[in-house]
């Protein structure tokens, strides 16, 4: 039977009857998808191109600025060991409030923090239990794969208040070996125009090489931006700039390990056999005065440490404060031979009577009347340690007589000049030749020493006293540099710590003196004979029982008395060998030592052990063989004198008689 379906008004079959076909609701559901996706389409569309917004206005995105740090340059000794290095170093912080407040979590982070980094597991809980607070969990880490892991658990998104602080810690490799010249890095606080201290600042060094050279060794921070998302994951993006961290240049010093390791040893040994209250010894190679070694005692065991940087929010008060204890400990780290004083006496003798002999007023052979020991000067009376009448120049300075070096040196400025006047001044202008009065090593802090100002200059009182060694304060590098000048042909040139930086790129570029580090203070034949002289000093006088066996040696000694309390002196000796082409030269300064009266006795023979250990240790070739075969009897032991002595001369000719002025040998 054929049923007919019956039309609409339309004249169609009716969407009823089109759904009730399954290919109708086909075509149905299709169109509808069609619509469905174009609208879609056209939302996209409108969002992406008629609407598009930068990533960061995206509240899921954020850009991040990621500090990087540099490394701070390298130190480098003289035969190319690292002395200092910068290290890589990892803290891990965390803000407690950010950590889940539930056991469980917890408990979680410390068991990570102990798998990967070894922190106690008790300890972090009881770290994490503190609400509000920004908290130290470990600290000191330096092994990549740690510091890896812990920068993936920083990224979950349970341990997000997590937060490594990274830095570049100094490490000496070789010990207290150079440490009170290495000095150290600090933090030091920037300042305000009132000068209070701000709470900002950076890391740089304090004192010694560390701050000389900071120019050199400060690295410069860098930063990469990046996007980052709400799960910590970061997206490259290659509009953003990024400005890489240089690593500060490394420094080549002159410093030589083997020298300071024999400075140190005999000052370890002097220090308990002369018991002073401090000591300090300083080697230069006179024929470029470049700094080989400089020793003292007390010393640091080493380089002072870099110190951990201040919590999360510290105030400029906590900073001022480390800072204050940053000096306060320093205090103890000060080099000697730049930041102590220390009165010279008889060992200033040579240096001032070049000035004599340059001047035509005297030559080694005249002489001089000293007066049996004891002669006043207008009514200043000046003695002698030891009475001597006629002795020659040269005899006048190896018997260290204060009489024949005043009559000397006053023969400079003419009898009746008066206190201040003008005829003073070449005097304190061969002092300032000679470095006197002003810094030479260009370290923080150095002392510029004292010299008597042109007002206050007179015969009798400051040009006698400057005769002798006093009235005047000097530094051990002014001393040394200055008593080069005699080794060295007469020229003075300033004292080299510094011999070279990296270029960067696998080169050094060297470090020429300054031109204005270089002057003539003498002749080379006044410098000859002052060398020959000094020769004599100690080939005839007391020193002589501790000079090297096998090598020539020339110096002079100076034994300091305290102006008020006579038992209290600073004894010095330098030396350099050998005599004919000097390699080294070497200062030794004691301080109260409560054995031996004179430097002779104590400051000669540490200076003398630290030159022979040099010249054998270096492989310096004798120039006196025959002392090394040589069996006689020690003058100390009641021998005899050595047979080059010349006797005390006791003919008039030549003698400067005085017009016109001692204290100690």
């Amino acid at each position: 039977m054929i049923v007919a379906r019956r039309p609409t008004a339309d004249g169609g079959t009716g969407v009823r009857a089109l759904l009730d076909s399954a290919r109708g609701r086909s075509v149905f559901l299709l169109a509808l998808c069609c619509v469905l996706l174009l609208a879609v389409g056209v939302k996209l569309f409108w969002l992406q191109v008629m609407r598009q917004r930068s990533p960061e206005s995206v509240a899921a995105w954020r850009t991040i600025a990621i500090d990087e740090e540099g490394r701070r340059g390298d130190l480098v000794d003289a035969r190319g060991g690292i002395v200092a290095t910068s290290v890589r170093e990892v803290d891990l912080r965390v803000w407690t409030s950010g950590v889940a407040a539930t056991d469980h979590r917890r408990e979680q982070l410390a068991a990570e923090l102990a798998r990967i980094a070894g922190v106690d597991p008790q300890r972090t809980l009881r770290t994490l239990a503190k609400p509000g607070q920004w908290v130290l969990l470990a600290e000191g880490i330096r092994d990549p794969g740690v510091i890896a892991e812990l920068r993936d658990l920083a990224r979950r998104p349970a341990f997000r208040a997590l937060e490594l602080e990274t830095r570049h810690v100094r490490e000496h490799p070789r010990g207290g070996l150079f440490a009170t010249q290495l000095g150290w890095v600090g933090w030091v606080a920037d300042v305000a125009a009132d000068g209070k201290p701000l709470a900002t600042g950076n890391w740089r060094g304090v004192a010694g090489l560390e701050a000389r050279c900071e120019a050199v060794l400060r690295p410069s921070g860098g930063a990469r931006f990046v996007r980052r998302d709400g799960t910590q994951h970061d997206m490259l993006d290659p509009a953003l700039a990024a400005v890489g961290a240089r690593d500060g240049r490394a420094v080549h010093l002159t410093l030589d390990p083997l020298a300071q390791t024999i400075v140190d040893e005999q000052l370890a040994a002097a220090m308990e056999e002369f018991a002073p209250d401090w000591a300090q010894v300083l080697v230069l190679d006179p024929r470029t005065s470049d700094v080989l070694a400089i020793g003292q005692q007390p010393a640091p065991a080493a380089p002072m440490p870099d110190l951990k940087p201040l919590p999360r929010g510290a105030s400029a008060a906590q900073r001022a404060a480390i800072e204050a204890e940053n000096l306060r400990r320093y205090a103890n780290h000060q080099m000697l031979a730049v930041h102590r004083v220390y009165p010279p006496g008889s060992s200033f003798k040579p240096l001032m009577l070049g000035l004599v002999l340059e001047q035509g007023k005297a030559t080694p052979d005249d002489v001089v009347d000293c007066e049996n020991g004891s002669h006043r000067f207008d009514r200043r009376p000046i003695r002698d340690t030891h009475p001597r009448g006629l002795l020659t120049v040269t005899e006048v300075l190896v018997e260290s007589s204060n009489i024949g070096m005043t009559k000397l040196v006053l023969s400079l400025v003419p009898a009746d000049a008066k206190k201040g006047a003008k005829a003073f001044q070449p005097v304190l202008d061969h002092l300032d030749r000679l470095g006197f009065g002003h810094k030479v090593g260009g370290f923080a802090g150095e002392e510029n020493g004292m010299v008597p100002p042109l007002r206050s200059m007179d015969r009798v009182y400051s040009l006698a006293s400057l005769s002798f060694g006093q009235q005047i304060q000097v530094t051990a590098l002014q001393m040394a540099t200055a008593c080069s000048v005699i080794v060295n042909d007469g020229v003075w040139r300033a004292p080299r710590i510094l011999d070279a930086i990296d270029d960067g790129a696998g080169g050094r570029i060297e470090i020429p003196p300054a031109p204005e580090s270089e002057r003539v203070v003498f002749s080379a034949r006044t410098a000859a004979q002052l060398r020959g002289m000094c020769a004599r000093v100690v080939d005839d006088g007391a020193t002589r029982r501790w000079k090297p066996k096998g090598w020539s040696v020339g110096g002079k000694t100076g034994t300091a008395e305290h102006e008020t309390d006579h038992s209290i002196s600073t004894n010095s000796f330098w030396c350099f060998a050998p005599v004919a082409a000097p390699r080294f030269l070497v200062l030794a300064v004691l301080h109260h030592p409560r054995k031996g009266r004179y430097a002779a006795d104590n400051a000669g023979k540490l200076a003398s052990k630290v030159l022979g250990g040099l010249l054998e240790r270096f492989e310096v070739p004798p120039d006196r063989p025959e002392e090394l075969v040589s069996a006689g009897p020690k003058a100390e032991d009641g021998g005899a004198a050595p047979a080059g002595r010349r006797p005390l001369a006791s003919a008039a000719p030549g003698v400067i008689a005085s017009p016109a002025v001692g204290e100690g040998r």
